[in-house]
């Protein structure tokens, strides 16, 4: 898995751009000189009067792009302290981090308990992350 992640994640980097052309993954209405235009055919209910938008899978796609530098970056920098396993738990971590901070910027998003279902997902998905990386380092090597 430490292998597939920084293709994992370069490839959504690429992916999201299909977003752009479908005109699929956008925000809020933006008066910013990067909002991007969308159609009013794809426009969602309740906000047919805006015309410009926050480019959603440009953010995704820079974030992504980012991610896939660090985790190359650090598993040729750090390969002798890292455990099997680290780039992936650090992929989840990094990739999970992103999408919480967008999902509060996309528009009718699900949600539980007013929270974005993907705000969940995502801090759950650190947490466990998080515990397993420390379990691996710290708890399993007291016991041997």
């Amino acid at each position: 898995m430490d292998i597939v992640a920084p293709g994992l994640i370069l490839a959504q980097a690429i992916g999201r751009w299909g977003n752009f052309f479908n005109q699929e993954l956008y925000g809020y209405p933006t008066d910013l000189p990067w909002g991007i235009y969308i159609d009013p055919a794809h426009r969602l209910a309740g906000y047919e009067a805006f015309s410009h938008f926050h480019p959603l899978f440009f953010y995704e796609s820079m974030w992504n792009l980012v991610g896939c530098v660090l985790l190359l970056l650090i598993g040729r920098k750090l390969k002798q302290r890292l455990l099997d396993g680290d780039i992936f738990f650090m992929y989840v971590i990094y990739y999970s981090v992103g999408r919480f901070f967008l999902e509060g910027l996309k528009i009718d998003v699900w949600t539980v308990s007013g929270i974005p279902t993907a705000r969940w997902i995502s801090g759950i998905a650190v947490a466990v992350s998080i515990a397993l990386m420390a379990y691996r380092r710290y708890i399993i090597p007291r016991k041997s």
